[in-house]
Order: C-alpha cells, then sequence, then structure tokens
C-alpha cells in the first residue's frame, strides 16, 4: 500500500519532467545548439522515460502482489519498439563506457504483444547487464522473432552467476553475493522481469557465457492474429 501510494505521488512531477524534456528536444532540432547541449536534453529525455519506466515497474508489481494485474495485448513493430527500448538505456551504457551490440533477426516485423511489459523485461535486463558489466565493457542483445516465438538473449561481461544464487535471483529483495555491496539497486528487477515473463506465457532460464558473463534467455511464445480493441486479460 506505502510503495504504491508513494509511487502515484511521484508519476505527476516525473511526467512534467517528460513533457519539458519533449518540448526542449522538439525545439532543439530548429535551434542552433552546440552538440554537447543536444546531448544533454536528449540524455534528459532518456532518462526522465526510463525513470517513468521504472516507476510503472513498482506500480505493476505492487498491482500483481494484490492479484489485480492485467495484460494488454497489441501490434506493435519488432525494430521500433527494439530500438526506443534500447535508447532508453543508452544513457546508463554511456556513463559507464559500455558499448550496446545488438543483433537482431525475424521474420516479419508486427508482433502481438503487451508492449509495456515487453519493455519492462527487456529494459531491466539490460539495465542489469549494464550495471554489471566492467567499465568499457560490451553488452550484447539478441532479439530474434521467428516462427511465433520470441527470443531475448542479453549478455553481459560480469562476474557471472552461481548456480547457488541462480536458485533465489528472481525473488523479490534477492540480489546475487557479488552484488551485495558494490551495486545500487532495489532488488526488484529481475523479480519483475520474471513476473511480466510469465504473465505473457515465457519462460526465463541464466546460461553461464565464457569466458565470462551471463546469458539471461526469455522465449515468449506469441499469441496468433490481432487482438480486438481494448482487449485485457486479468490475472488474479
Amino acid at each position: 500500500w506505502f510503495i504504491s501510494n508513494v509511487s502515484h505521488d511521484l508519476r505527476a512531477p516525473i511526467s512534467s519532467i517528460i513533457s519539458l524534456a519533449n518540448i526542449l528536444d522538439h525545439h532543439s532540432k530548429s535551434v542552433d545548439l552546440p552538440g554537447k547541449f543536444k546531448r544533454f536534453i536528449k540524455q534528459l529525455n532518456s532518462g526522465s522515460e526510463f525513470l517513468m519506466l521504472m516507476l510503472n515497474n513498482i506500480l505493476d508489481f505492487s498491482a500483481s502482489e494484490s492479484g489485480c494485474s492485467t495484460t494488454r495485448p497489441g501490434t506493435i513493430s519488432f525494430d521500433q519498439c527494439s530500438a526506443e527500448i534500447i535508447n532508453l538505456a543508452q544513457p546508463l551504457a554511456d556513463e559507464r563506457e559500455i558499448k550496446i551490440e545488438v543483433r537482431k533477426d525475424s521474420d516479419r516485423d508486427s508482433l502481438v504483444i503487451d508492449r509495456t511489459r515487453l519493455s519492462q523485461i527487456i529494459l531491466n535486463l539490460l539495465h542489469n547487464a549494464i550495471k554489471f558489466s566492467p567499465r568499457g565493457g560490451t553488452v550484447l542483445v539478441r532479439l530474434s522473432l521467428n516462427a511465433g516465438q520470441l527470443l531475448i538473449e542479453i549478455h553481459d561481461q560480469g562476474p557471472g552467476i552461481g548456480l547457488e544464487d541462480q536458485e533465489n535471483i528472481f525473488k523479490m529483495f534477492t540480489r546475487a553475493d557479488h552484488a551485495s555491496n558494490r551495486h545500487s539497486g532495489t532488488g526488484l528487477g529481475l523479480a519483475i522481469v520474471q513476473r511480466n515473463t510469465e504473465f505473457l506465457n515465457g519462460s526465463i532460464r541464466i546460461e553461464q557465457a565464457q569466458p565470462s558473463g551471463s546469458i539471461f534467455k526469455v522465449l515468449i511464445t506469441l499469441p496468433p492474429g490481432k487482438p480486438p480493441a481494448n482487449h485485457e486479460n486479468a490475472h488474479h
């Protein structure tokens, strides 16, 4: 209850920041500003959008914990949606001098899925991979859309996750031993990833990468056809 109320109170000021950032971004395209100022505006824009998505993470998780949450599938562009999600994570990657390498393989561009839940899955995994990879490293994102299935693979260059941690890593407020002191965070990110994956009838697993790092793999079987307008599936 407390988290939900505080999150709702934060929504209005964050929305104001997003509106201001959008206005600045729009006008910056018609004004001759130094390159660094244009970068600042873009970082403000993507940073505020990222903050809103994280806030929605908390609100949605709170709703699912109370047994009242919905999925809202719609037809979206695979390329456009994935590009927008990657852009939201770019400021954090730039801050840590990390390169995001994206590889996509698809037999079509459109897919039927809940866009918000898909965004939360990819962005939380990507944020996690950037946070645990060494400065100057590379995070690899593979997105495959074939034969009615969406496969998301995010490969980091971090220390890896031991088998004992893999059993509990998706629980609320749980973090791997190596992360407990060196990295900040709410401990909700991976729990949100798993919850959203379940809502989309998908599965998630972790693999050890060689020579180092972890690979998070999310496999989602997509519903056939186009959903009717305002379609909602309640989960209780």
